[in-house]
């Protein structure tokens, strides 16, 4: 696991699925598909197709063959990149 900066714990590298629930003006959630760049205890990072509002909390779920995990985070950053977005959340 690598760390920097000012991070609170280590964090893992991990490729995997990410299903987001992201609420528009309404309150009508839309699902968003991303994948998983690196995880910690208190957060992941995540890249997606479509950008997310900083201070956005999403219901999040990240599945795995032996287990699934569910949750919500806050969106702290999102960073355009070539042809994605890619979203830090805090736990």
């Amino acid at each position: 696991m690598a760390e920097t900066g000012k991070r609170r714990a280590p964090r893992g590298f991990f490729a995997g699925a990410v299903q987001l629930w992201v609420a528009d003006e309404r309150g009508a959630e839309t699902l968003i598909f991303g994948t998983c760049c690196d995880v910690s205890r208190y957060g992941l990072g995540v890249r997606t197709d479509l950008p997310m509002e900083v201070g956005a909390t999403v219901p999040v779920a990240i599945h795995l063959p032996q287990a699934s995990y569910h949750g919500k985070a806050t969106v702290r950053h999102c960073t355009a990149q070539t042809n994605a977005y890619f979203v830090g959340m805090e736990f």
